[in-house]
């Protein structure tokens, strides 16, 4: 019988800060989204037949979450500039994996009757990384 992975273990997103990685706010959710770009072929060598092939895959993690005053719009602001940042999820509750990625957008919503969230995508540089690039 199969034992469903609980969606809190796998929330948790952590950025680098110059020498550590912090908790990048209380996150509600996370999806991820791996988008294969497909290059097709129609030639001679394919005997005039449609063959496709993945060029390249197009990553992005998508985040939602809750402003807390340690993680509040100017903090969140900041990360969201051109520079490329390491970040750190797991894979299955327990196995670190990084990325490097730039915040490609960034929204706020502050309703009078509910809590500050926030919403974010963070475009992957690359491919997922095993091992902490920032490690000495």
């Amino acid at each position: 019988m199969s034992t469903y992975i609980k969606g809190h273990t796998l929330a948790v997103l952590s950025v680098y800060d110059t020498t550590a990685y912090s908790a990048l706010a209380c996150i509600t959710n996370r999806d991820e989204s791996n988008e294969a770009v497909i290059v097709e072929r129609i030639n001679t060598c394919t005997d005039g037949l449609p063959v496709k092939t993945v060029e390249r895959f197009d990553r992005s993690v998508s985040i939602s979450g809750l402003l807390t005053d340690t993680q509040g719009v100017a903090e969140l602001r900041g990360y969201q500039d051109s520079t490329e940042r390491v970040f750190k999820t797991t894979s299955d509750g327990t196995t670190e994996e990084y990325f490097k990625g730039v915040i490609t957008s960034l929204g706020f919503g502050h309703p009078a009757d509910g809590d500050s969230t926030f919403d974010a995508t963070i475009a992957i540089n690359g491919d997922y990384l095993p091992t902490d690039p920032n490690a000495v």
